[in-house]
Protein backbone atom coordinates (compact mmCIF):
# COMPACT_ATOMS: atom_id res chain seq x y z
CA UNK A 1 0.00 0.00 0.00
CA UNK A 2 2.96 2.25 0.58
CA UNK A 3 4.21 1.84 -2.82
CA UNK A 4 0.72 2.02 -4.40
CA UNK A 5 0.46 5.55 -2.16
CA UNK A 6 4.21 6.42 -3.49
CA UNK A 7 3.10 6.12 -6.99
CA UNK A 8 0.09 7.89 -6.80
CA UNK A 9 1.99 10.68 -5.16
CA UNK A 10 4.40 10.77 -7.77
CA UNK A 11 2.29 11.07 -10.31
CA UNK A 12 -0.13 13.71 -8.98
CA UNK A 13 3.73 15.69 -8.78
CA UNK A 14 4.66 15.09 -12.24
CA UNK A 15 1.03 15.73 -13.27
CA UNK A 16 1.43 19.54 -11.67
CA UNK A 17 4.84 19.73 -12.85
CA UNK A 18 3.78 19.19 -16.87
CA UNK A 19 0.80 22.04 -16.48
CA UNK A 20 3.05 24.51 -15.03
CA UNK A 21 5.50 24.10 -17.57
CA UNK A 22 3.83 23.03 -20.18
CA UNK A 23 4.61 26.19 -22.74
CA UNK A 24 0.90 26.44 -24.49
CA UNK A 25 -0.67 26.62 -21.01
CA UNK A 26 -1.20 30.72 -20.25
CA UNK A 27 0.07 31.71 -16.95
CA UNK A 28 -2.40 32.30 -14.27
CA UNK A 29 -2.08 35.09 -11.94
CA UNK A 30 -3.50 34.74 -8.35
CA UNK A 31 -4.08 37.58 -6.23
CA UNK A 32 -4.91 37.31 -2.37
CA UNK A 33 -7.60 39.97 -2.67
CA UNK A 34 -8.78 41.75 0.29
CA UNK A 35 -12.16 43.55 -1.35
CA UNK A 36 -14.71 40.50 -0.44
CA UNK A 37 -14.01 40.46 3.70
CA UNK A 38 -16.18 40.13 5.33
CA UNK A 39 -15.92 39.97 9.49
CA UNK A 40 -17.21 40.19 12.64
CA UNK A 41 -15.95 43.04 14.94
CA UNK A 42 -13.86 41.70 17.58
CA UNK A 43 -13.54 44.84 19.17
CA UNK A 44 -15.58 47.76 18.78
CA UNK A 45 -14.18 49.74 21.60
CA UNK A 46 -10.44 49.70 21.56
CA UNK A 47 -8.79 53.13 19.77
CA UNK A 48 -5.57 51.78 20.58
CA UNK A 49 -2.99 52.08 17.83
CA UNK A 50 -2.25 48.87 16.49
CA UNK A 51 0.99 47.83 14.26
CA UNK A 52 1.61 45.69 11.72
CA UNK A 53 5.05 44.77 11.10
CA UNK A 54 6.12 43.24 7.60
CA UNK A 55 5.67 39.13 7.39
CA UNK A 56 8.25 37.41 7.13
CA UNK A 57 8.70 34.83 4.73
CA UNK A 58 11.38 32.19 3.82
CA UNK A 59 12.83 32.62 0.44
CA UNK A 60 11.03 29.92 -1.29
CA UNK A 61 7.79 30.96 -0.48
CA UNK A 62 8.21 34.53 -1.76
CA UNK A 63 9.10 33.82 -5.11
CA UNK A 64 6.84 34.54 -8.10
CA UNK A 65 5.35 30.98 -8.40
CA UNK A 66 2.55 29.37 -6.05
CA UNK A 67 4.78 26.44 -3.76
CA UNK A 68 3.23 22.55 -3.81
CA UNK A 69 5.02 20.56 -1.51
CA UNK A 70 5.42 17.18 -2.93
CA UNK A 71 6.82 15.07 -0.09
CA UNK A 72 8.49 16.11 3.26
CA UNK A 73 11.37 16.94 1.73
CA UNK A 74 10.70 18.21 -1.49
CA UNK A 75 8.51 21.51 -2.63
CA UNK A 76 7.55 22.44 -6.53
CA UNK A 77 7.60 26.09 -7.32
CA UNK A 78 4.94 26.47 -10.10
CA UNK A 79 5.75 28.29 -13.46
CA UNK A 80 2.45 28.73 -15.02
CA UNK A 81 0.70 29.42 -11.63
CA UNK A 82 2.04 32.92 -9.91
CA UNK A 83 1.13 35.47 -7.28
CA UNK A 84 -0.52 38.33 -8.89
CA UNK A 85 2.66 40.29 -6.84
CA UNK A 86 5.23 39.59 -3.90
CA UNK A 87 3.46 37.18 -1.41
CA UNK A 88 4.63 39.13 1.67
CA UNK A 89 2.87 42.65 0.37
CA UNK A 90 -0.41 40.66 -0.35
CA UNK A 91 -0.72 39.52 3.16
CA UNK A 92 0.48 42.44 4.90
CA UNK A 93 -2.28 44.35 2.95
CA UNK A 94 -4.58 41.12 3.51
CA UNK A 95 -3.38 41.28 7.54
CA UNK A 96 -4.00 45.31 7.40
CA UNK A 97 -7.61 44.63 6.15
CA UNK A 98 -8.66 41.74 8.40
CA UNK A 99 -7.49 43.58 11.47
CA UNK A 100 -9.11 46.82 10.57
CA UNK A 101 -12.08 45.29 10.20
CA UNK A 102 -12.11 43.58 13.38
CA UNK A 103 -10.90 46.60 15.36
CA UNK A 104 -13.14 49.69 13.72
CA UNK A 105 -12.18 52.39 16.20
CA UNK A 106 -8.90 51.35 16.62
CA UNK A 107 -6.02 52.79 14.12
CA UNK A 108 -4.26 49.98 12.26
CA UNK A 109 -1.30 50.56 10.17
CA UNK A 110 1.82 48.82 8.85
CA UNK A 111 5.43 49.75 10.48
CA UNK A 112 6.30 51.06 7.12
CA UNK A 113 3.88 53.76 7.30
CA UNK A 114 4.35 54.77 10.96
CA UNK A 115 6.05 57.68 12.66
CA UNK A 116 5.68 57.61 16.43
CA UNK A 117 5.84 60.48 18.52
CA UNK A 118 7.60 60.69 21.97
CA UNK A 119 5.24 59.42 24.38
CA UNK A 120 2.94 57.53 21.76
CA UNK A 121 1.43 54.16 23.20
CA UNK A 122 1.14 51.78 20.70
CA UNK A 123 0.94 47.56 20.03
CA UNK A 124 3.15 45.90 17.77
CA UNK A 125 2.18 42.56 16.20
CA UNK A 126 4.39 40.20 14.61
CA UNK A 127 3.97 37.51 11.72
CA UNK A 128 6.96 34.98 10.63
CA UNK A 129 5.87 32.31 8.24
CA UNK A 130 7.48 28.79 7.02
CA UNK A 131 5.05 27.29 5.19
CA UNK A 132 2.49 28.71 3.13
CA UNK A 133 1.92 25.62 0.60
CA UNK A 134 -0.87 23.18 -0.97
CA UNK A 135 0.54 19.83 -0.16
CA UNK A 136 -0.01 16.81 -3.20
CA UNK A 137 -2.33 14.60 -0.73
CA UNK A 138 -4.85 17.72 -0.83
CA UNK A 139 -4.33 19.69 1.91
CA UNK A 140 -3.62 24.16 2.54
CA UNK A 141 -1.00 24.45 5.33
CA UNK A 142 -0.59 28.06 6.83
CA UNK A 143 1.86 27.49 9.93
CA UNK A 144 4.46 29.63 11.72
CA UNK A 145 4.87 31.87 14.69
CA UNK A 146 3.49 35.40 15.85
CA UNK A 147 4.13 37.29 18.60
CA UNK A 148 2.25 40.80 20.56
CA UNK A 149 3.94 43.08 22.02
CA UNK A 150 2.41 45.87 24.23
CA UNK A 151 3.12 49.45 24.39
CA UNK A 152 6.13 49.16 27.09
CA UNK A 153 8.21 46.95 25.05
CA UNK A 154 6.76 43.70 26.83
CA UNK A 155 6.18 40.79 24.72
CA UNK A 156 2.75 39.36 25.73
CA UNK A 157 1.63 36.71 23.48
CA UNK A 158 4.13 34.28 21.36
CA UNK A 159 1.92 31.55 19.67
CA UNK A 160 3.17 29.03 17.23
CA UNK A 161 0.05 28.75 14.77
CA UNK A 162 -0.95 26.05 11.77
CA UNK A 163 -3.87 25.75 9.95
CA UNK A 164 -4.48 22.97 7.60
CA UNK A 165 -7.99 22.92 5.37
CA UNK A 166 -8.62 19.30 2.95
CA UNK A 167 -8.53 20.75 -0.74
CA UNK A 168 -10.67 18.49 -2.59
CA UNK A 169 -10.17 19.55 -6.22
CA UNK A 170 -6.37 19.65 -5.86
CA UNK A 171 -5.76 22.50 -8.08
CA UNK A 172 -4.46 25.44 -8.04
CA UNK A 173 -7.42 27.99 -7.60
CA UNK A 174 -9.04 25.80 -4.87
CA UNK A 175 -5.40 25.67 -3.25
CA UNK A 176 -5.25 29.62 -3.27
CA UNK A 177 -8.98 29.47 -1.93
CA UNK A 178 -8.20 27.70 1.51
CA UNK A 179 -4.94 29.33 1.75
CA UNK A 180 -6.43 32.51 2.01
CA UNK A 181 -9.29 30.92 4.23
CA UNK A 182 -6.53 29.66 6.69
CA UNK A 183 -4.74 33.34 6.61
CA UNK A 184 -8.32 35.05 7.33
CA UNK A 185 -8.59 32.24 10.42
CA UNK A 186 -5.31 32.96 11.34
CA UNK A 187 -5.53 36.87 11.78
CA UNK A 188 -9.39 36.04 13.20
CA UNK A 189 -7.64 34.53 16.34
CA UNK A 190 -4.68 37.04 16.54
CA UNK A 191 -7.33 39.37 16.78
CA UNK A 192 -9.25 37.46 19.76
CA UNK A 193 -5.77 37.69 21.47
CA UNK A 194 -5.24 41.29 21.23
CA UNK A 195 -8.71 41.90 22.89
CA UNK A 196 -7.61 39.90 25.46
CA UNK A 197 -4.40 41.57 25.93
CA UNK A 198 -5.92 45.05 25.47
CA UNK A 199 -8.89 44.63 28.13
CA UNK A 200 -6.25 43.04 30.55
CA UNK A 201 -3.88 46.15 30.00
CA UNK A 202 -6.27 48.61 31.10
Amino acid sequence: MKMIRHLLLTATAIGLMACSQTQTIPSQYYALGADDLALPVVDNVATDTLVLKPVALPDYLNSTGVVMQINDNQVHIAEQHLWAGTLNQQLDSLSLESIALQFPKATVVESAQFYPQTGDKYWIIDVSVSRFQGRLEGTAVVSGRWSLIDPSGVMVRDKLFNYQLPVVSKDYPEVIAKLKDNWLKLNRDIAVQVRQALQASQ
